[in-house]
């Protein structure tokens, strides 16, 4: 993270800014545009990165480096070729009613302003400023044009909804955070009650919860061990809760049709927790049948050698545990002791799950549908 554009520590400044502006109505969203130096956009702007904690409401993924330094490159490049970069792009920013005053044809800005895209650009011209002092004192003084949403407290939602919406397009966000800001959404829909989630919104919903409590608790092998939002504390990670949340749709979509749950928090968190308890479950069976895939006297249970713990795991013994359920008819109890006997007849060897084994070169989802059949006796992988 960039501590020098984090949008929290640069909140305990204040300042005194004005700006002329252009007022813009879009619906119940009010808007500015205003025109910033480089210098004010540098030193008035700040980045709310996610950070997965239940307090916060940053939604920002972590600065790519090589991506402002492009930006930088660009422009030092142009100045130095005799041309005049342009940066066309306007800057979208958003900030709370209590940090601005609104008085004639003038916007009082106290408190910087939080970047909902535009981070790399505005990293940029700080990295040129640092690198190049004199490359940048060239455009020192060129306006960029910013948009100004204000968000009021109940409005929170909307910032984060007009950045996926915005990182949908062309340069992606990441999966893994883009899901864990649509929770968000969905999470404020459903305690509100303003609005009643589809079918997929729903089971995405069931899913991103059961990771997330999988990953935050003590007794599953995957405590902090599920790549959350692609950033830094990510690093090491096996797999990630896009493949996780993938690998258990086929188990929540026939459970959540069968059963009479309605989308409240409460009645929510009942197949939540049905589904939690049987993944915790199925993984403690794995664990006893090939032991020497895990760190079994660790927190952190991951072993990197092992392949166990990826998606050429997570996928094929989920689908297992998939079919026990619907062979139990949805019993979850019978469905352990179903899939308890499939895994204790399982030929395989824990020396199969290695990094570079058997396994390894199947990668895929016709590759995952094959590991599952060899887990189950019907293949032998070694013939093939």
């Amino acid at each position: 993270m960039d501590s020098k554009m984090d949008y929290e520590s640069a909140l305990q400044k204040t300042f005194f800014l004005e700006k002329q502006f252009v007022r813009v109505n879009q619906g119940n969203y009010e808007m500015f545009m205003l025109s910033f130096t480089a210098d004010e956009l540098i030193k008035y702007t700040a980045v709310h990165y996610f950070k997965n904690d239940l307090n916060n409401q940053g939604y920002q993924r972590q600065l790519i480096t090589n991506h402002y330094r492009k930006i930088a490159k660009y422009i030092e490049k142009e100045i130095i070729s005799g041309n005049d970069p342009i940066l066309p792009p306007a800057i979208l920013a958003a900030a709370d009613p209590n940090d601005i005053d609104i008085r004639d044809h003038l916007v009082r800005l106290n408190r910087v302003i939080r970047i909902v895209d535009g981070q790399h650009r505005i990293r940029g011209l700080k990295y040129l400023k640092d690198t190049n002092p004199d490359s940048y004192s060239q455009i020192i003084n060129y306006e960029f044009p910013v948009i100004l949403m204000i968000i009021k407290e109940n409005q929170k939602i909307h910032e984060v909804n007009t950045f996926v919406n915005i990182n949908s397009k062309g340069k992606k966000v990441s999966t893994d955070l883009a899901i864990l800001l649509r929770d968000r959404i969905r999470e404020e829909k459903l305690n509100k009650k303003t609005g009643y989630l589809d079918d997929k919104e729903f089971q995405e919903a069931i899913a991103t919860a059961i990771v997330k409590k999988l990953d935050n608790s003590i007794e599953s092998i995957w405590y902090k061990s599920i790549k959350m939002a692609g950033g830094i504390d990510d690093k090491g990670k096996p797999t990630s809760i896009n493949a996780f949340n993938q690998s258990l749709k086929e188990m929540i979509s026939i459970y959540s049709q069968t059963q009479p749950f309605e989308q409240t928090p409460l009645k929510t968190s009942n197949i939540i927790d049905d589904i939690y308890f049987y993944i915790i479950n199925i993984w403690k069976i794995i664990t006893q049948k090939w032991p020497e895939c895990f760190n079994n006297y660790d927190l952190i249970k991951h072993k990197p050698q092992f392949n166990i713990q990826k998606g050429i795991g997570v996928y094929p013994i989920h689908q297992l545990s998939y079919e026990s359920l619907v062979n139990c008819s949805l019993d979850f109890r019978a469905a352990l002791h179903h899939f308890e006997k499939v895994i204790k007849n399982s030929k395989v060897e824990y020396i199969d799950w290695k990094v570079g084994g058997i396994l390894s070169s199947y990668n895929s989802r016709s590759g995952f549908n094959k590991i599952a059949s060899f887990i189950k006796n019907e293949i032998d992988l070694y013939d093939l």
